[in-house]
């Protein structure tokens, strides 16, 4: 029985670890592009790919805090995940793609290290 336990953790590395590097086989042509194709991009396109590895970051470094133990939706990360998401939404919303709800306000749940600044919309 023991011997069946220690394979779980085993089987589910090997699938995080596949599905890292789908992320990455996806973010390869991103990351080989000459640095000043972004500027070449209208507005609407960087805001869409700024968001695009912002959320891809944030998602990964999630997995790493729960890889470790801790409950990620008290880390500073599950905040960002939900701002970045109220962005994904209003990009949606901007290319007339958005159904369903708003996603929830990022204040909604604050944690001890927000502070009540305005957010800088990175997209403006």
């Amino acid at each position: 029985m023991e011997a069946a336990q220690q394979q779980i953790p085993k089987r589910q590395a090997r699938a995080l670890r596949a599905r890292i590097d789908i992320v990455l086989n996806h973010l390869q042509p991103l990351l080989d592009k000459d640095p000043e194709a972004f500027s070449a991009l209208s507005k609407a396109e960087r805001c869409k790919l700024d968001v695009l590895l912002a959320y891809t970051i944030d998602s990964l470094y999630y997995m790493f805090i729960r890889l470790h133990g801790q409950d990620p939706q008290k880390h500073q990360v599950f905040n960002e995940l939900e701002r970045v998401q109220e962005y994904i939404y209003k990009i949606k919303v901007m290319d007339g793609k958005a159904s369903g709800a708003k996603p929830a306000e990022a204040n909604s749940n604050p944690s001890p290290t927000t502070d009540n600044k305005p957010k800088r919309n990175p997209c403006v």
